[in-house]
């Protein structure tokens, strides 16, 4: 009786796992080139100096380094949209 109860539950859990997709979590890609990278981290002592002095020159530096950052990531997201 108990070898019977364990076959039906084996069966079950079988038939349960079998058609359930499995549950590997998908890494993501990490794309972003090295150049990048260096412009993020160029970006980010402007950033500090316009949000501590709020001065016209701080604030261009810091959208100039914004503005070739965004074009950088545009690029890159049309090369990998046509490749």
């Amino acid at each position: 009786m108990e070898m019977e109860t364990n076959n039906i539950i084996n069966m079950l859990q079988y038939a349960a796992t079998k058609p359930t997709p499995s549950t590997e979590p998908k890494r993501a890609t990490n794309n972003v080139t090295s150049e990048i990278k260096r412009t993020i981290v160029e970006k980010r002592k402007p950033m500090a100096t316009f949000q501590r002095t709020h001065t016209p020159d701080s604030k261009r530096n810091y959208y100039q380094i914004s503005t070739k950052l965004k074009s950088k990531l545009h690029e890159l997201r049309k090369e990998s949209f046509t490749a």
